[in-house]
Formats: C-alpha cells, sequence, structure tokens
C-alpha cells in the first residue's frame, strides 16, 4: 500500500514584535509590570487606567481598559500599539497625545488639564513649567515641593492602596513615617493623597488636644474622653489628660503637635473640607452639651445636626423629629426631593430650606473652633 502523505504542520503564527517606543516622537512605552497586570486583570468592573498618569502636555501616555466596550480611543488586544501581552483580555493603546483626547489646557490659568474614564484619570503638566518648580530629594523615596510632599511606597505598601486595605492611622502609615522621621513634630495635620484613587475620604483622630472640644483625650492611647469614663458635661476637666503611648506611631516616636491624619483619595479632594471639619471635636462624646436630645451631635455623634441653624460641610440630614434617625425630612424641588436646612427668619420663627452649596461654607463659629477666625471678627 502506499503510505498516506505526512501532514505538513501548519505554521506557528510569529507573534509581533513589542512596541516600546512611539512612532511619531520616538518616546518610550511603558510596559506594564507583573503586578499592575495583575491588578488589572483583577478587576471585576470595567475599570481604565493611564500607564504613566502624570505627563507633561508634550509628552504620550498608554491607556489600558479590561473591557472593550464603548472606549473614547482604538484599542488593542492583539500585541501591537503597545499592548502588552495579546489575547490576555487587557485593551489598550499607547502613544496618546492631548490631541487624541480632544484635550485643552483648562485648568490654573492654562497651565494644566485632566481627564478621566471609567475611574482612570489623567493629569496633564503644560511643558512651560518644565524645570521651573524646585524640588528636594530626601532620601528614602521622599521628595519635596514648597507645597506638596511626594513618597514612593515599596509595592507590597502600594499593592494595599490599590486593594483599598490603606492603614492610615499613624501605628501603621508607612508614608507618615518617613515623613514624620525627616522633618519631626512640624505638622498639625497630614493629608494622604493616593496615586489610585480608592475608597472615601475619612479623618484619622491622633491628638484631641485642644482644650474646649468634645472629643478632648488621645483615642489611640484611650485617654480623657476616650477613656470611656466622661458621661456628663462635668465629667470634661482637662488637667491630668495624657496624650501618648507605647506604639502610637510607627517610628516609635511621639509627636504631640499632630492633630490627624486625612485620607483624600478623590483627585479633585472633594470631600476635604468636610474631612477637616471633624478635627474641632465633632466624634462621638458621649456628652450631650448643653442638654439631653439636643447637643450639636446628638443623632451621629459624628455630624452636626440640621435642626440648628448652623451651616457647614459637616451638617447632617434634618431628621424627622418624631421619628428620628434614619429618616431625614425633605422637601420637593421641582421633581425632586431635597435634604432640608433650618434657617432663622430673625423674628423668632424659622423655615425649612431645600440644602444646596450655599450650606457646604462654614459658619464664622466653626471657622473661629478651627482657629481661623479671631473671636472678635465671628459673627
Amino acid at each position: 500500500p502506499t503510505p498516506a502523505p505526512t501532514p505538513t504542520p501548519a505554521p506557528t503564527p510569529t507573534p509581533p514584535p513589542v512596541q516600546t517606543s512611539c512612532p511619531n516622537d520616538g518616546g518610550d512605552i511603558e510596559m506594564l509590570s507583573a503586578g499592575d497586570l495583575a491588578f488589572m486583570r483583577g478587576l471585576t468592573d470595567t475599570k481604565a487606567r493611564f500607564f504613566p498618569s502624570k505627563i507633561f502636555g508634550d509628552g504620550t501616555t498608554k491607556l489600558v481598559i479590561n473591557k472593550a466596550i464603548n472606549n473614547p480611543v482604538t484599542l488593542y488586544d492583539d500585541g501591537t500599539h503597545g499592548d502588552d501581552s495579546a489575547g490576555d483580555g487587557l485593551f489598550s493603546r499607547a502613544c496618546l497625545t492631548m490631541s487624541d483626547l480632544s484635550l485643552e489646557y483648562d485648568q490654573f490659568d492654562g497651565l494644566a488639564a485632566s481627564y478621566d474614564t471609567r475611574g482612570g484619570f489623567l493629569h496633564i503638566v503644560n511643558p512651560s513649567l518644565r524645570g521651573t518648580i524646585e524640588h528636594q530629594d530626601f532620601g528614602e523615596g521622599l521628595v519635596g515641593t514648597d507645597h506638596a510632599l511626594f513618597v514612593a511606597l515599596e509595592e507590597p505598601d502600594y499593592d494595599l492602596v490599590r486593594k483599598g486595605k490603606v492603614p492610615i492611622g499613624p501605628q501603621r502609615c508607612e508614608s507618615c513615617a518617613v515623613v514624620l522621621e525627616e522633618f519631626g513634630d512640624v505638622f498639625d495635620h497630614l493629608f494622604i493623597v493616593p496615586d489610585e484613587s480608592t475608597g472615601g475620604p475619612g479623618y484619622y483622630r491622633v491628638s484631641d488636644n485642644i482644650q474646649g472640644i468634645l472629643t478632648y483625650g488621645d483615642m489611640i492611647c484611650r485617654t480623657g474622653m476616650w477613656g470611656g469614663t466622661w458621661d456628663d458635661p462635668e465629667d470634661y476637666v482637662y488637667e491630668g489628660v495624657e496624650f501618648g503611648c507605647s506604639g502610637k506611631f510607627l517610628d516609635g516616636n511621639d509627636y504631640q503637635r499632630l492633630k490627624g491624619i486625612v485620607w483624600a483619595p478623590s483627585p479633585s479632594l472633594s470631600g476635604l473640607n468636610h474631612e477637616m471639619g471633624h478635627w474641632m471635636g465633632m466624634g462621638p462624646s458621649k456628652a450631650d452639651f448643653p442638654g439631653s436630645g439636643v447637643s450639636w451631635n446628638s443623632e451621629d455623634r459624628m455630624h452636626i445636626d440640621s435642626n440648628s441653624t448652623v451651616e457647614s460641610p459637616m451638617s447632617g440630614p434634618f431628621w424627622d423629629p418624631k421619628r428620628g434617625w434614619p429618616h431625614s425630612v425633605k422637601l420637593k424641588q421641582g421633581d425632586a426631593l431635597k435634604e432640608v436646612q433650618i434657617r432663622s427668619n430673625g423674628n423668632g420663627t424659622f423655615k425649612m430650606v431645600p440644602r444646596s452649596s450655599d450650606q457646604e461654607i462654614f459658619d464664622d463659629i466653626l471657622l473661629y473652633m478651627m482657629g481661623f477666625l479671631p473671636a472678635d471678627k465671628a459673627q
């Protein structure tokens, strides 16, 4: 019998060469690290990220999205156009310019621009600023300008940021320790603005050592109000309250001036004014001052009740006088139901008004309490 012919093996397709530079200007394309790839592949919702996420306006960036639907530019998962790995479910496009995204310098008097899509934020600086901002390298991953400090985290710590498991308490905050060790006890507050936006804003109390506030004491070391024994206004005696204890700070030192640490994950710093307001003593105090049920934070112990005419970003909803929390009173404005604020008519009567951005400004009494306004200027 005639032997069957040996089948010719199908040729193995040659993968496209990895593109490492942009054809238009020869700029380097940022290839994702193993950690970056694992992070992007692990995202469950449709999410995007830019690599790098901060560029000068004459530079380029790469957009990576974990699903190919309704994207601002054409993306690829075939190993071309800067795609790291063909067929891995991540769709990419490198060498993107401002014009590709139809961006203009519309921030800070034409010195910056920003763009976001599916949770990915791109920040762009006008190249006219290149080399004009002085900075100092302090070592240990710490770099600073006159306006901000930048801390480079080790990859395990950055992975925690990406997972939303960010320790901002002074006992475990690595970036806080780096800054405090370099500069010492010179800060009233530390504001942490992560490169990876995760979670919502928050305030961590470090030392409530300003006499007169309802949270006087050391929350971490459980002294003063935080010791659990101050139940009535007459218990608030400030003498003898100690601040600081072993293990309060990661580096073993003590920083008495530091009042709190603010986690500000939004690139727009939204919520920052609200979180700053917490430090003046709006916390879970059990002392009903000036009386039971009428203390300024009697409902949730963290915000100013809206049955007060005091207005600020710290005001919560106006709770139903009969049902209480969590049932709020609302007014219909057009087709929408709005939370309300109480305002004085100036004649001993009051009215409810729909809450708006006008009520997001701190009243003078609160600016005085935070030390921003002298007593003779507070109206």
